[in-house]
């Protein structure tokens, strides 16, 4: 109660996850539960559609495990209608599947990805709402997330070092033809990954070391030696 009294007092709208449900009844069904993160994390991908129908040109998507710290530049962010999306770029989408796997997936979901196509950490995400919604990019990304989970699967198809999440996500760009917008470093800084960044926008403490817990010094000794190398 205390905190939906201060996201009021706060002019910020709280969405009855029931009505995401009216949007599409079987939507969270579709999806398994992901580590350590219950599948109900997966309506951050049915609220496009629903604020599009709301009538907003824009939505912002930030993981639960960020921190604000700074001021948003938001024409800077804004993804042109033919980008669609804005985010951060990873390692490309060939180096994430095996070449059979890669042809295999453009072939069966009839996606055509360009050039550079890449991978894309899904902690911040800046939508077009009218192009996520003309496109369906909703219901494709559900159809490219369960031909990942379980299709590729049966005939040894192989994912590298890349959650089903996101790189279902970045194959969005086969649908769009064209690369996602590159967001600004700022707005995804992840310190045990990122070079140290001066003056960042968001904080994503994407670990299992968070702010808001008690530290884990082992699992924070194994994470900060595997990144330097002394751990592989």
């Amino acid at each position: 109660d205390g905190e939906i009294t201060y996201a009021s007092n706060n002019g910020i709208k709280l969405v009855d996850i029931s009505a995401l449900d009216q949007i599409s009844p079987k939507y969270i069904s579709k999806f398994q539960d992901m580590g350590r993160w219950p599948r109900h994390i997966f309506y951050n991908w049915l609220a496009p559609t629903y604020l599009g129908l709301l009538g907003y040109k824009f939505a912002i998507k930030a993981d639960y495990d960020m921190l604000c710290v700074g001021v948003f530049e938001i024409e800077k962010i804004l993804p042109s209608p033919d980008q669609v999306i804005t985010v951060l770029p990873k390692g490309f989408i060939q180096s994430k599947l095996d070449d059979k796997s890669f042809q295999k997936i453009q072939q069966d979901l009839n996606l055509e990805f360009p050039k550079l196509a890449r991978s894309a950490n899904v902690g911040f995400v800046v939508y077009d709402l009218n192009r996520w919604t003309e496109l369906k990019m909703q219901d494709l990304f559900m159809q490219i997330y369960s031909y990942l989970s379980s299709t590729i699967l049966t005939w040894d198809g192989r994912i590298v070092s890349e959650t089903i999440e996101q790189l279902a996500f970045s194959c969005l760009q086969g649908q769009t033809r064209t690369l996602f917008k590159k967001l600004d470093g700022t707005y995804n800084f992840r310190p045990m990954y990122d070079k140290e960044e001066q003056d960042p926008k968001i904080i994503h403490f994407n670990t299992t070391l968070k702010p808001w817990v008690k530290i884990n010094l082992r699992m924070a000794t194994i994470l900060y030696f595997r990144e330097y190398g002394v751990i592989k």
